[in-house]
């Protein structure tokens, strides 16, 4: 983790979690949920409780921080508590698998403390950091750092997975490198992580834009080849002898992938600077590296340089419109990235979501109340 990173995730926590009160917000349904369990005590409605807590759990902005701060928010203690996904798991709480009222009390009471906990961290880090704010050296106010993340079956475990990744993102970095009139070295490579294997790269802002365009419109072709492939899947369980309908569907499912493909690199070609013959061959290469690492499960993340202050210098204006467009972008994608069903197709996950949806229904029916 950068140190800015580091340092805009003590930030993060100060604004959305501190000064939104969301301690608050659960140490209010807690209290509530005390006052039912004792024997003897009239129960309490906690409807406004409850409502308040889940609506700044809901509203609670995951999508400003990178895979990494996610992962740090984790570790803390307090990403598990807040945002979207927490709000089933409190609904769980109160009205699915709930035993008895003290039963939900105690659990709440566990989230209060593994939030506590974890706010004492940050404070501490903070504290430890004070105001040093310093820029990290190897990325420039007009660069972004993209985290190349290497897992699932886009993983690295043996040198010939390192040698046809390298290949493949050699081409990815070169095509659109190309198309900005620029050499695929000023795709620097400036570190590299442990655990799934992480590439840390460097690029101007202009193809950090083009490979998020990429990124944004790989969603939509992965998502469609699954519900295609899925087609397939189930004409094949459907036991027919002959497997030539399913295998024309396969072939259908390709050849939308490859023509899907195609357009996104004729539209990113007519943007862009050099528009010759091997340009166009390389970026064809390069989107079509980048749908299938991003269709295997790897993932990319970024880091783009804070917002200064306002300048009336013309160069700068234009640095702080591009930054303020890629993080335009990049809260787009990590909404999508948010939930990784995006990117499959299953029925059951129309039946789940239509559970959940009864589930809410009806649950003044299943309450703690």
């Amino acid at each position: 983790m950068q140190v800015s990173e580091l340092h805009q995730l003590t930030d993060w926590i100060e604004e959305h979690i501190k000064e939104r009160n969301i301690l608050d917000s659960y140490h209010s349904l807690h209290h509530r949920l005390q006052e039912n369990a004792q024997q003897g005590q009239q129960q309490q409605p906690f409807e406004n409780e409850k409502k308040q807590l889940l609506l700044a759990l809901k509203n609670t902005p995951l999508d400003q921080l990178t895979i990494i701060q996610l992962e740090f928010l984790h570790a803390m203690g307090i990403g598990t508590h807040v945002g979207p996904a927490s709000v089933k798991d409190v609904e769980d709480i109160l009205f699915r698998n709930v035993i008895d009222v003290a039963t939900a009390a105690s659990k709440i009471a566990e989230k209060i403390q593994s939030i506590s906990e974890g706010i004492r961290k940050s404070d501490s880090i903070r504290e430890g950091l004070g105001e040093y704010d310093a820029p990290d050296d190897d990325i420039g106010d007009d660069e972004v750092l993209v985290r190349v993340i290497f897992s699932n079956d886009a993983s690295i475990s043996n040198v010939v997975n390192l040698k046809e990744w390298s290949r493949q993102w050699h081409d990815i970095a070169r095509g659109i490198a190309m198309m900005h009139n620029a050499p695929p070295e000023d795709v620097k490579i400036i570190g590299a992580g442990r655990g799934s294997v992480i590439i840390e790269l460097v690029v101007n802002c202009g193809i950090a834009a083009t490979i998020m365009t990429i990124v944004r419109q790989a969603f939509d072709i992965a998502k469609r080849y699954a519900e295609i492939k899925y087609i397939a899947e189930r004409t094949r369980a459907a036991k027919i002898r002959n497997n030539r309908i399913a295998s024309q569907i396969e072939a259908e499912a390709e050849k939308e992938k490859n023509e899907a493909i195609e357009k996104i690199a004729s539209k990113i070609k007519s943007a862009g600077k050099k528009k010759d013959g091997e340009t166009s061959n390389a970026l064809q290469r390069s989107v079509k590296n980048l749908v299938e690492f991003l269709s295997k499960g790897g993932e990319l993340d970024w880091v783009i340089p804070e917002e200064e202050d306002e300048t009336e210098d013309s160069a700068e204006l234009n640095k702080l419109t591009d930054r303020r467009k890629l993080q335009e972008s990049l809260q787009e994608i990590r909404r999508l990235n948010s939930d990784p069903r995006q990117l499959e197709y299953s029925p059951d996950r129309d039946e789940e979501d239509n559970n959940e949806s009864d589930d809410e229904d009806g649950e003044s029916d299943n309450s703690t109340e």
